[in-house]
């Protein structure tokens, strides 16, 4: 439904190279200028392909790159918590 009021699907992956058709774009770039979803993938296997398909765009943290000083990977189920009120 929030496809089709224009929202921005944008998945996560854990690394550039996968073989994905979309733009991925590392954490540190990543801006949003329309509503957002953010899908978080298993920390396991990621995304399922059905909902690969679904996103518009990725984010990654690039091997090597931190998000903030001696944080360079984030606990999928901590990283909802912390940004759920803003991505819905």
């Amino acid at each position: 439904v929030k496809i089709s009021q224009g929202w921005h699907v944008v998945g996560t992956v854990g690394s550039a190279s996968e073989k994905i058709s979309v733009p991925i774009i590392p954490c540190s770039e990543f801006q949003y200028s329309k509503p957002t979803v953010l899908i978080l993938g298993n920390e396991a296997s990621g995304l399922s392909p059905q909902i690969e398909q679904l996103c518009h765009s990725f984010l990654t943290v690039p091997p090597g790159q931190r998000l903030h000083p001696g944080i360079d990977s984030l606990n999928v189920s901590v990283s909802a918590g912390e940004h759920s009120p803003t991505f819905y």
